[in-house]
């Protein structure tokens, strides 16, 4: 007996589509039936899939799209729609998360519920709080990865809130007790501690010129990736969604950039991680990130990609196709007239292999 659908698709009662590769048990006598026959076999097939019991089906409508069969199925997703909001507690001794942090959260964790931290600090710069947790050290990424097991081994979601706390900080928080940093120089108002007692008072804070706006988005941008680091997040994952999501609307091209690069110029191997981006998008898949004429080909002829689009060499070699096809030398490129204004340097005089032999 043979498969004999592409893919079942699930929505939700709000019509949000939840998809699952093909069940190995779908046969023809299956799709051989009609009617309710059809749908109380199809119930039958995927509430046996549905090991967890994480969705109800609510209703079954088959309908046949433009490629293949396609069933879009009506399910009710299993929440007790209850979600712990983000508090901020106290209890990083030194702004690192601690062991008892592992058993708070996890004493908070349902299966499919969603958990957010409380404030993460970005840097020794965006602290205000007495032993708030941070994760801009390796120490601080280290304490909260038990944390994050914990609650993903009992089917919880982990959101890390990243935050800098801005002007509503003191010179004692700040490292060599520098004034909090802010888009104002303006203090902010005084404001009842956490005791609900006591009235901290802020002192005027250094207003950010704009270059030094950068650092504090490069801090939010590590801090991201000390998160990802920190949980066990899976990209791989959410790019192959988007892929099969972008699939289901006929989009023309899909065009990737492969992590072959690890610093600027620096070319690194990786194992072919777009593959399964491919296979999932069914339109022309385009790839790109430091492919020279060799690699590119190969990509290719292993139908890994239909295009690889080219930028810096095809900047500095406008006959990029020819020469590759002679695999002819190459123009080196200059980074230094990339951006520049120039209509002719570095923009229109790249030479043509025939005026270079």
């Amino acid at each position: 007996m043979s498969r004999g659908i592409a893919h079942i698709s699930l929505q939700d009662t709000q019509n949000n589509p939840k998809e699952f590769d093909e069940p190995n048990s779908m046969t023809e006598d299956l799709l051989s039936l009609e009617g309710d026959e059809w749908i109380k076999a199809m119930k039958e097939e995927l509430e046996s899939m549905n090991t967890n019991k994480v969705w109800d089906l609510v209703d079954l409508t088959p309908r046949r799209k433009a490629i293949g069969n396609k069933w879009i199925l009506k399910v009710k997703l299993k929440s007790d729609g209850i979600g712990l909001a983000p508090m901020t507690r106290q209890r990083s001794y030194g702004n690192v998360p601690q062991q008892h942090a592992v058993l708070y959260y996890s004493q908070r964790t349902t299966k499919g519920g969603l958990l957010i931290a409380e404030g993460c600090g970005i840097s020794d710069t965006a602290r205000g709080y007495k032993d708030t947790p941070g994760i801009w050290t390796n120490k601080q990424i280290e304490a909260w990865k038990p944390i994050v097991s914990a609650i993903h081994a009992k089917g919880g979601i982990f959101f890390c809130q990243l935050w800098h706390i801005g002007r509503v900080s003191s010179k004692d928080s700040q490292p060599n007790e520098q004034a909090p940093i802010s888009c104002t120089d303006k203090p902010s108002k005084p404001q009842f501690c956490s005791d609900g007692r006591a009235v901290a008072q802020f002192p005027p804070p250094w207003r950010l010129r704009t270059d030094e706006i950068p650092q504090i988005v490069n801090d939010f941008r590590l801090a991201a990736k000390n998160a990802i680091e920190a949980g066990d997040s899976n990209p791989s994952a959410l790019e192959l969604y988007m892929a099969e999501s972008l699939d289901k609307y006929g989009i023309a091209y899909c065009h990737m950039v492969e992590p072959r690069m690890k610093t600027l110029g620096e070319k690194v191997e990786c194992p072919e991680s777009l593959v399964p981006m491919r296979k999932a998008f069914r339109g022309t898949f385009i790839v790109a990130g430091g492919y020279d004429r060799g690699d590119g080909n190969k990509a290719v002829e292993e139908d890994r990609a239909d295009l690889v689009a080219y930028g810096c060499m095809f900047i500095a070699n406008p006959d990029i196709p020819r020469r590759f096809g002679l695999d002819a030398p190459l123009n080196m490129y200059n980074r230094e007239t990339f951006y520049t204004s120039d209509p002719v340097v570095g923009y229109n005089d790249y030479l043509f292999l025939e005026t270079t032999t």
